[in-house]
């Protein structure tokens, strides 16, 4: 009986062939052309050592340099979800990560798309605007400014 495909581990030569071949590389960023998850990074299935699926950046880096310690994250340089050119790519921590996020200003949730000043804002309009207002003029939930108002979030000012 021949054993199903995805229980064979493919040569790790074929791995690279496959993965490259969904890159598009340019003087820049080298853009993944392949499948995406819901957040926009690109993603592809990975046979070695456990057959998943990981994020194409990741994949990138464990390709070019060798398995990615435990606990490290793999960021971009470019901010660019789609690069995978792993010059544009470095090991951080879960705070390096955070940190990152914060000076390019980018985030993945209402709370961190404010900035102090803009919470401080939220603070002194209360009363004196609607939340959903404020809202509108940050580009986060009603339950975001309401948050930041009761000081349910951002506590440390």
């Amino acid at each position: 009986m021949r054993p199903h495909r995805y229980n064979v581990l493919k040569p790790l030569g074929v791995l690279r062939k496959r993965f490259w071949s969904h890159v598009k590389k340019g003087p820049g960023c080298w853009l993944w052309t392949g499948a995406l998850m819901g957040n926009g990074y690109g993603t592809t299935y990975v046979s070695l050592p456990h057959g998943r699926y990981r994020g194409a950046h990741r994949a990138a880096w464990a390709l070019i340099f060798g398995p990615i310690p435990k606990g490290k994250y793999v960021l971009h340089k470019c901010d660019n979800k789609l690069c995978v050119r792993p010059g544009h790519l470095w090991l951080g921590t879960p705070r390096d990560n955070m940190v990152d996020m914060g000076r390019k200003g980018r985030a993945n949730n209402g709370r961190h798309k404010l900035s102090k000043e803009a919470v401080l804002h939220i603070r002194a309009m209360r009363g004196k605007a609607s939340q959903q207002s404020l809202a509108n003029l940050y580009g986060v939930h009603q339950g975001t400014i309401s948050e930041a108002q009761l000081r349910k979030t951002w506590r440390n000012f």
